[in-house]
């Protein structure tokens, strides 16, 4: 699955792992916050609390929100450049270890291939 040649993938893996793990669980904790702010406007609307006290607890809760909403956009960010970063990592070992196996290959057997390099030399030769 993945080519793993070093621990310096795995330092990159599990934070970017860690930081899905979270970014997922900042969804769901949206929705709570947004459900804590209209359980406060059903409250003004059956009388419980007063247009004061509304207004009080609706901007704690806009504050939580926004900062709830500054957090999931760094955790975001994060997240997605530390699995960029993963995937770089990744495509460099499998780019480094195909290079090291055509290095390993005869000559010949580049030169019986019928698409490439050498049956394209032909063809511009003659």
């Amino acid at each position: 699955m993945f080519a793993f040649t070093n621990r310096k993938d795995l330092k990159v893996l599990i934070p970017a792992v860690l930081l899905t793990i979270i970014a997922g669980a900042m969804k769901p904790a949206i929705t709570i916050f947004l459900g804590q702010i209209f359980e406060d406007l059903a409250s003004f609307g059956s009388g419980s609390i007063t247009g004061d006290e509304l207004l009080k607890s609706v901007s704690l809760w806009c504050t939580a929100l926004t900062g709830l909403g500054v957090a999931t956009m760094l955790v975001n960010g994060g997240f997605f450049g530390l699995w960029l970063i993963f995937g770089e990592m990744q495509a460099k070992t499998v780019r480094d270890r195909s290079f090291l196996c055509m290095l390993e290959k005869d000559m010949e057997w580049y030169d019986l291939r019928e698409d490439g390099i050498g049956s394209l030399l032909v063809r511009i030769q003659t």
